[in-house]
């Protein structure tokens, strides 16, 4: 799916009128700053547009104290709730500021601009063993970040259960599938005899077993993938290598071994 290299009118309308409410503080905002928007033509998303908006501060004290750029991109709920919460081993970008969410293609966020700082990580050949050991510190964290909530209403704020249809539990059923012709030696009928588990009730219930099993929940990414990853251009320190998970709104609550 091709992402379109502008915006569409009422698009312009949307994140021009989120810009405004990220600098509050700005009396009269007009006067103060020009600011253009771009959107970004290499983000490997399949889904998302994203635009980095330039900002250029007319007075030389606002210019020091505000971002020269930001980002933006479609949906909200994660950041607009925790971007501003400290998680061990997980940084974040800045959080601005967020368009309500009402529905898809709605919940336009605005973020720090990381684009000087970072890369993105292709598909193939995917993460090597110390980027895996990092993301694997950066969850842990996130987990034990979590866990340690004494209030668990925030669960009711990402139940996506509304969400499971039977077109697209049989979506995944024959996408797991493709690994019995791709590596019949480990995979010869073992993923046909799991078929039940992809029923729509079993999915279901698989967003509430952490209640039947328990344990505390944890919010669980649905396409914690390499491209949703952010790393440090440079690489020179693993413990600085993962930035950012990119796609942190796309997320339900569920059991925490998942």
């Amino acid at each position: 799916m091709a992402i379109p290299d502008s915006l569409t009118e009422e698009e312009l309308v949307r994140v021009t009128a989120l810009l405004r409410t990220c600098f509050l503080d700005i009396d009269d905002f007009d006067a103060n700053v020009s600011y253009d928007f771009v959107v970004q033509a290499d983000n490997k998303s399949f889904w998302s547009k994203i635009v980095r908006v330039h900002l250029d501060w007319k007075n030389e004290e606002l210019g020091q104290n505000h971002p020269k750029s930001i980002f933006m991109k479609y949906e909200v709920s994660w950041y607009q709730c925790y971007g501003d919460d400290t998680i061990p081993h997980f940084p974040m970008p800045k959080f601005y500021g967020a368009e309500e969410f009402s529905g898809p293609g709605t919940g336009i966020l605005a973020l720090e601009d990381l684009s000087d700082r970072v890369k993105t990580m292709a598909f193939f050949p995917g993460l090597s063993l110390t980027q895996l050991e990092r993301v694997m510190d950066a969850l842990a964290g996130f987990h034990y970040h979590f866990i340690s909530k004494k209030d668990q209403t925030w669960v009711s704020q990402f139940d996506r259960t509304s969400e499971v249809d039977q077109e697209f539990q049989d979506f995944q059923f024959h996408s797991c599938q493709m690994f019995e012709k791709i590596r019949p030696d480990l995979f010869k009928t073992k993923i046909t005899a799991l078929k039940e588990s992809f029923r729509v009730e079993a999915a279901i219930s698989a967003h509430y077993s952490f209640e039947e099993l328990g344990v505390p929940p944890v919010p669980v990414h649905y396409d914690l993938n390499p491209t949703n990853l952010l790393w440090d251009k440079e690489m020179k320190k693993v413990s600085l290598g993962l930035l950012l998970g990119f796609d942190l709104e796309s997320n339900s609550a569920n059991c925490n071994f998942w």
